[in-house]
């Protein structure tokens, strides 16, 4: 795999990791709450690596999570850092996170 895919893919964990951290259910709400420009297919495609992730989707993604841009990049326990306690932490984890999906465990102590 090349870089880019790799990237495409840390990118793809991390939307469905702060799904779960959202209690966004369903790829339907997300595309709600992106807004215009999204709909069901394309969030699907895009998130199972059919078609790539562009520099506005991160933008739009950031917005709904409360992220920066550039977290949606990096390794998902660091995003989990940032978004378990943002305000009482300044971003940092204070103590034990637990997330469980489905389709994800992920555990940050």
């Amino acid at each position: 795999m090349d870089a880019i895919g790799g990237l495409q893919e840390v990118i793809s964990r991390n939307v469905r990791v702060l799904m779960a951290i959202h209690d966004i259910t369903s790829q339907k709400d997300l595309v709600a709450k992106l807004g215009e420009g999204w709909d069901a297919p394309k969030l699907n495609k895009t998130l199972n690596g059919i078609r790539r992730w562009a520099v506005d989707d991160l933008a739009a993604l950031a917005q709904v999570f409360h992220v920066a841009p550039g977290a949606l990049l990096g390794s998902t326990a660091d995003l989990v850092g940032v978004v378990a306690h943002p305000a009482a932490s300044g971003g940092h984890v204070s103590g034990p996170v637990s997330i469980r999906n489905p389709s994800i465990e992920l555990t940050h102590t």
